[in-house]
């Protein structure tokens, strides 16, 4: 996505009490912007930052950040303006040092910076992917299984929810499920983006 317009929101986080805040790389907003205006047709979000996103300190730029900015680039090519953001901005890890889902508690700590940013921008669509961002975003989701909500639409907090799988399941799933996966997120994604009010 070299050739739009790329802007990154960085993150004022002075908090002490939030269990990542002695190493938390605190995860940017990134907007890609084809077009000059303000508005945002869409918000993309993540759950917690990997290996990469924290060295760059920006959403989706691991192996899982390629599959979406791929399946996204069609859609910027139409003129579209998004947001590209997390739940959390730490990388939560387990006792080997790999990377782990975020308890709720931790959830808690940074989804109001999340929240925040989509207040003020007020994209169009949300689209959570996969089941731990949907159920960060919407509680009454939280734990159940992407197939339930998948493309279902949700209002809350006066905003359009849709949700789709995450880019990573189409890597762990094999070329031949990997790609129908790509091809599904590719048909929600354009499906929200239909949605009309």
């Amino acid at each position: 996505m070299s050739e739009y317009k790329k802007i990154l929101l960085p993150v004022a986080c002075t908090s002490t009490t939030c269990p990542f805040h002695r190493e938390c790389p605190k995860l940017n907003t990134e907007m890609v912007k084809t077009r000059e205006d303000d508005e945002f047709d869409a918000c993309f979000v993540g759950q917690g930052a990997g290996e990469q996103e924290v060295k760059l300190v920006r959403p989706f730029v691991g192996p899982a950040g390629k599959v979406l900015r791929n399946v996204v680039k069609p859609i910027l090519d139409q003129g579209l303006n998004i947001i590209l953001d997390n739940t959390i901005r730490a990388r939560p890890r387990d006792e080997r040092g790999k990377n782990r889902a975020p308890e709720v508690h931790e959830v808690e700590h940074c989804i109001d910076f999340l929240w925040n940013i989509i207040d003020s921008y007020s994209p169009r669509v949300i689209i959570p992917l996969g089941t731990s961002a949907t159920g960060d975003l919407i509680p009454s989701l939280r734990g159940k299984p992407i197939s339930s909500s998948r493309g279902k639409v949700f209002k809350f907090r006066s905003h359009i929810v849709i949700t789709t799988y995450h880019p990573a399941a189409s890597l762990h799933a094999g070329e031949e499920r990997g790609a129908i996966l790509r091809s599904k997120m590719s048909e929600d994604i354009a499906n929200a983006l239909s949605y009309k009010k």
